[in-house]
């Protein structure tokens, strides 16, 4: 039985065959090319599509050609977008013109930057730069769609939007996008692991079970080794701890030898975002997360212990966060001391600008949990959280 073809408008449809082009970075008009192309759709959707099937829409007789919904959503999901009626809207939105053109003198400025030291990462102005755009970026949530395809495609761009500036709160929303292009445009292992990772949270956090299993089995493609930065080793591990909890119903007595044992390798500084105990900053948060409180204790009293640059080399944001993983886990092993000592540098600092709302609600949820709060305190922060939850999509939470 054929497949009905869908009515999407020319200028969408024209919009969407550039998309695809850009991403791919090359022209789609042969056989060779659309066959390359089929495979990279399916890296990224996991979802076949034949090369034939391209070819007619990207070359014989294309204007003339109604692709199928299916193969549409296909190509939107390989642009970064849910499907093709979230690409129409999208396409349907204003574009912020001046954005982009802001964006590419931005980009400007970082090429020339690198060109001279590629090695410059947390160069204070350019860092400044890029937390000035993603603020702006994040107040006009139809401008971060629009321009996030941009972003996401440029290496050196991606390099500070993606990699430096995680966004936990816009993870199921919006930045789960801009992390699908950049996986369909990074090859290397790394990025690869970390883009997954990130897609692999989104799955967890809204409770998607196939979508889980499906994405940590392409995690798990991946050797866990020492070669790998101390962040991308971290939230490999933790993908697989929260998989082993709360999908597959099984102990993590042997990942957690295993985190214990690499965990004295880590490097204590050095260049790269190793200065900052990021191996032991997601992994605290994974633990807890599964209920494993003493050994996130000892993780997280290593990350405040033994980093020594660290409150030098990140954001305060994150420096309060790992107070808050030590004042629950403290709390939970016995710890009343530790716990008030940690929860009073968290009551008196805030978190980071792009996850204030996600560790909120892990914060509220220890609070209302452990009977740390009146009756009246309990009802309006259940509120407040629930609240939280709704804007996030955070279900698992809820």
């Amino acid at each position: 039985m054929s497949r009905k073809p869908y009515v999407l408008s020319e200028p969408i449809k024209n919009t969407l065959k550039r998309d695809v082009i850009q991403i791919s970075g090359e022209l789609v008009n042969t056989l060779a090319s659309c066959t390359q192309l089929s495979k990279a759709i399916y890296r990224n959707t996991q979802t076949p599509v034949s090369a034939r099937t391209l070819l007619r829409i990207f070359k014989i007789d294309g204007d003339k050609h109604s692709p199928s919904k299916n193969s549409l959503d296909l190509l939107a999901q390989y642009c970064g977008y849910e499907d093709i009626i979230d690409y129409s809207n999208q396409c349907n939105q204003p574009k912020n013109k001046d954005g982009i053109f802001e964006f590419q003198i931005l980009k400007d400025i970082y090429s020339m930057h690198f060109a001279k030291d590629k090695m410059s990462y947390r160069d204070p102005g350019l860092f400044s730069i890029t937390k000035n755009i993603v603020t702006k970026l994040r107040r006009d949530l139809n401008y971060y769609d629009s321009i996030a395809p941009y972003f996401s495609r440029d290496p050196i761009a991606s390099t500070f939007f993606i990699e430096q500036f995680v966004d936990y709160d816009l993870l199921v929303h919006h930045y789960h996008k801009s992390v699908r292009v950049y996986l369909s445009v990074n090859t290397k292992e790394g990025k690869q692991i970390f883009g997954y990772c990130m897609l692999y949270l989104r799955a967890f956090l809204t409770k998607k079970v196939a979508e889980s299993k499906h994405l940590i089995a392409k995690i798990n493609t991946f050797q866990r080794n020492l070669t790998h930065h101390p962040f991308i080793l971290g939230r490999h591990l933790a993908c697989n701890l929260l998989h082993n909890k709360f999908i597959l119903k099984k102990d993590n007595k042997e990942l957690l030898n295993e985190i214990l044992n690499l965990e004295k390798y880590i490097p204590r500084y050095g260049d790269s975002y190793v200065n900052f105990p990021g191996f032991h900053f997601v992994l605290s948060d994974a633990l807890i997360q599964c209920d494993l409180h003493h050994e996130a204790n000892i993780i997280c009293d290593i990350a405040l212990k033994e980093f020594p640059n660290a409150k030098e080399n990140s954001d305060t944001g994150y420096m309060t966060t790992l107070h808050l993983f030590m004042a629950i886990s403290s709390f939970k092993i016995g710890d009343n001391r530790g716990f008030k000592k940690h929860m009073k540098q968290v009551d008196n600092g805030d978190f980071h600008f792009q996850s204030h709302k996600y560790y909120t609600i892990q914060k509220n949820k220890f609070l209302i949990d452990n009977s740390l709060l009146s009756a009246t305190e309990k009802k309006e922060l259940s509120k407040i959280n629930q609240n939280l939850i709704s804007q996030t999509g955070f279900t698992r939470f809820g």
